[in-house]
């Protein structure tokens, strides 16, 4: 693999940087033909634009964390390539260097100068198919409640209400109850809420938050794996199977890579159930509206809630009955 020239490029950290400040950059790299960094924070993603020569650019189409497209701005031609996923953008910086280095350096074409990147780095790209830590403890509080509802409702009707992957709000809807589960491995318990619609009920319908707290160790632990084979083992209809990997798909699992998960779950504690309603301590587009906020001015939400010592719901949905303990 041919290491880029440090001295030409910014450091990873100043990249990690950028990001962070949230504000778009445009980095000249010295040199010809003229290239520029582009760090895009908005949409957590890195590119590098070069000017066109006008060679053809190769079909990345089998990447889904890449694209090379030739974009049009300040009256030329550019070839770009960008990298998407926000797992990798750090990781896959200095591929860009590379690029960058053939091309100026080396006086490659960027069509003919990606190819043999992209082989230099195969085991990033390869690595960026697995999922984050918190995505692999947020499945499996899904499957564990799945589960569940397998043996509580029947197959089909457990399998119909996971909406796992279909981007909708919230991921299970039985009857006219919406569930939000939020899994975490912290001795307390917070959770992680990713945006100011995440918590709020859909008209009409309920909403309620399941707290799942997992340990990991060896005994009655099993991997995330293991679990998604328990999900198939507990369905006994083929068509069902199928719609379960259509939803693990596209939630990012592939069984290519089960051995890389190799932390072992169990529950650490009985899970909750609590109603998420007015008194409920959630941020959402109501609560600012109420507290004479601007909502559009609040592009992302995230905040840790720390659900510990509330009050759960004392009268659970029949479907979570069994499943879900209540506040000591």
């Amino acid at each position: 693999m041919t290491e880029p020239q440090a001295s030409r490029h910014l450091s990873s950290q100043f990249v990690a940087e950028y990001l962070r400040a949230g504000n778009r950059a445009v980095v000249v790299i010295a040199g010809e033909p003229v290239a520029h960094l582009i760090i895009d924070p908005p949409l957590q993603r890195v590119g590098l634009e070069v000017e066109w020569d006008g060679s053809q650019l190769p079909d990345l189409s089998e990447y889904a964390h890449l694209d090379s497209v030739v974009a049009y701005h300040d009256g030329r031609n550019w070839s770009q390539l960008w990298i998407l996923d926000p797992r990798i953008v750090l990781d896959g910086y200095p591929m860009l260097c590379a690029l960058a280095d053939k091309v100026q350096i080396e006086g490659l074409s960027m069509g003919s100068g990606i190819p043999g990147m992209l082989a230099s780095y195969k085991r990033i790209l390869e690595g960026s198919e697995r999922l984050l830590p918190q995505e692999e403890i947020g499945l499996m509080g899904e499957l564990i409640l799945l589960v569940h509802l397998i043996h509580a409702i029947g197959e089909r009707s457990a399998v119909d209400g996971w909406l796992g992957g279909d981007r909708s709000e919230h991921d299970f809807s039985v009857a006219s109850v919406d569930v939000e589960v939020k899994t975490t491995i912290a001795e307390v318990r917070r959770h992680w809420i990713g945006s100011h619609t995440q918590l709020t009920p859909t008209p009409g319908r309920q909403l309620v938050l399941v707290s799942i707290q997992l340990t990991t160790g060896i005994d009655d632990a099993i991997s995330l794996g293991e679990q998604i084979e328990r999900v198939r083992r507990d369905i006994g209809d083929a068509a069902t199977v199928v719609d379960v990997d259509a939803r693990l798909t596209r939630l990012g699992w592939r069984d290519a890579h089960a051995p890389q998960y190799r932390r072992r779950f169990r529950l650490r504690s009985r899970p909750l159930a609590f109603a998420v309603d007015e008194h409920f301590p959630a941020i959402t587009a109501r609560g600012l509206s109420a507290a004479g906020l601007p909502v559009e001015r609040f592009s992302r939400v995230s905040y840790d809630l720390d659900v510990s010592g509330l009050p759960s719901m004392p009268s659970v949905p029949p479907f979570l009955g069994g499943f879900v303990g209540s506040s000591p």
